[in-house]
């Protein structure tokens, strides 16, 4: 497949726009909702979740298959597929821990 790189350039600027809009104004969100109600707090946390799933794993997937291939420097490929491994894992954390204290801690990690 043989993707323009004006194409790519605009997609990972949408998506990378997209994913740091979304995140920086859910942060103080989150602990406000967490500070109202920790019982309640883990229905929010589900959703919130949800919602980056679903923008960012779209967003690795085409990075891993369509930028990763045309960059040269292995090293700064498998800085990016550790990024991308680290965060997933927290995702996956943040999705099976029950305690709501817990919860908000390991959320605070998407935002490092």
């Amino acid at each position: 497949m043989n993707i323009e790189k004006a194409e790519i350039r605009e997609r990972l600027l949408k998506d990378h726009s997209i994913i740091e809009e979304v995140l920086p104004r859910n942060r103080d969100e989150i602990a406000l909702k967490y500070k109202r109600s920790p019982n309640e707090f883990k229905e929010y946390a589900e959703n919130f979740i949800n919602n980056i799933e679903e923008r960012i794993y779209p967003h690795f997937e085409y990075e891993e298959n369509n930028v990763f291939p045309l960059v040269k420097d292995n090293s700064i490929i498998d800085e990016l597929r550790n990024e991308h491994s680290t965060i997933r894992k927290v995702l996956d954390n943040i999705k099976t821990v029950e305690d709501p204290t817990e919860k908000l801690a390991n959320m605070e990690k998407l935002f490092d």
